[in-house]
């Protein structure tokens, strides 16, 4: 008789809420509201109605906000604001009066705002370095920030066949422009040489995130497009992922795990330590999210309650006691021992 002993065990990894802090705002739950990371300890909350709420984070469990400012003015169609040191870049759509609105928060108790200036219609902006890159409609500009509180534009072009930008990804001086246009285009500009160009891609994307040398691309068909851009103005497609969001409205990398938010109120996380097969590993419900960043292995996520703050947490199964059975000497044989072909 052969002794066999069997054990089994699991490990799965979940989204976890650590953190909460409510926002009262004049808009609706429609108005679109994004989150900024604010250097160590803070973030930057904005309602849609141009109040911005700083947020001590320093405990991510435990954020309290301790400052706001109030810029006046419509809702617009903003997606997106940017920090560069202790100042944060404030697009405003319109409406009929687009402006960039620079607040300086060197004091985060106390948002001060240092200047309002006139500009083309700008959804997004993405700091890289000493410069500052918006877009709008179809157009991208450059900005040199090397004095935060005075851009001045260095370069503006539109970014042909896209006409209206969703979003804007940069690395190194290129920009990758994603939106509406004739065969729903990923548009690259080098912005050194001036050099524009283009790929198709299955649906019109909304979003874009650049992590090393990897660009990830969320199209309207809810698939999560991985490129390779080592070669930066020639994008290869290395992997699709089919997402749950609806599609997503936002996106974050922290480590290597993707996040997708969707303001139909997942949450979902994503495996991409193999780019090439991206796993999902979990899903949180019920929170209506606009916009996401991630930062030492939390996400910070801008709700329509508030400021949520998200980890990852892993749930070790204790593998059970081992199962003991004796097995007849014969049938142990059959089983461990293959007989050979004659």
């Amino acid at each position: 008789m052969i002794l066999v002993a069997t054990t089994s065990s699991a490990n799965a990894e979940k989204i976890e809420l650590v953190g909460s802090e409510p926002i009262e705002w004049a808009g609706t739950d429609s108005t679109q509201k994004y989150v900024t990371e604010g250097g160590e300890g803070y973030t930057y909350f904005y309602d849609g109605y141009y109040n911005i709420f700083s947020i001590d984070v320093s405990d991510p469990t435990n954020p309290n906000q301790i400052g706001n400012i109030n810029l006046g003015g419509s809702p617009g169609l903003e997606r997106r604001i940017a920090r560069s040191g202790a100042y944060l870049y404030v697009p405003r759509s319109g409406f009929g009066n687009p402006q960039m609105n620079i607040v300086e928060v060197s004091n985060p108790d106390s948002p001060t705002l240092v200047t309002s200036s006139n500009a083309k219609t700008v959804r997004n902006c993405v700091v890289e370095g000493n410069y500052l890159y918006t877009s709008g409609d179809g157009n991208i500009n450059v900005f040199d920030i090397s004095l935060p509180s005075s851009p001045i534009l260095t370069w503006s072009s539109p970014v042909p066949p896209t006409w209206n930008a969703f979003d804007i990804a940069v690395n190194s001086g290129y920009v990758y422009v994603v939106g509406e246009g004739p065969g729903n285009p990923l548009s690259i500009v080098d912005t050194n040489s001036k050099t524009i160009d283009s790929i198709s891609l299955d649906a019109y994307a909304n979003r874009a995130l650049i992590s090393e040398d990897l660009l990830y691309v969320n199209d309207r068909n809810s698939h999560l497009n991985i490129f390779n851009i080592s070669s930066p103005m020639s994008p290869l497609l290395i992997s699709t992922y089919t997402t749950l969001s609806q599609p997503p409205s936002a996106m974050a990398i922290t480590g290597d795990k993707l996040f997708l938010a969707s303001i139909w109120g997942q949450l979902e996380g994503i495996d991409i330590s193999d780019p090439f097969n991206p796993i999902q590993f979990d899903v949180y419900d019920g929170l209506e999210t606009w916009d996401i960043y991630g930062r030492n292995n939390y996400i910070y996520a801008a709700t329509n309650d508030g400021l949520k703050i998200f980890t990852t947490t892993s749930d070790t199964i204790v593998p059970e006691p081992a199962t003991m059975f004796l097995l007849p000497l014969g049938l142990a044989g059959f089983r461990f021992f293959r007989r050979k072909k004659r």
